[in-house]
């Protein structure tokens, strides 16, 4: 018979949300980026402006996050 022993360090889970919303921020402009350059392609422009804005809002809010911690 033998026992794991563990402790969890409560520090590390600010880092793991924070590394969680860089990835999710990165893979929606990513996502977005890739869907503009189809609706691009496509001369969709109603579609291309849509995800422009959101590419650029996404953005905004993350440069105001940032901004924040400075």
């Amino acid at each position: 018979h033998f026992s794991i022993s563990f402790s969890i360090d409560l520090t590390l889970y600010p880092l793991h949300d924070t590394i969680n919303h860089i990835t999710y921020v990165s893979n929606s402009v990513q996502d977005l980026a890739n869907e503009l350059y189809e609706d691009l392609m496509d001369r969709d422009h109603d579609n291309a402006i849509l995800k422009s804005k959101e590419v650029v809002k996404i953005l905004q809010e993350l440069i105001e996050s940032l901004e924040d911690e400075i």
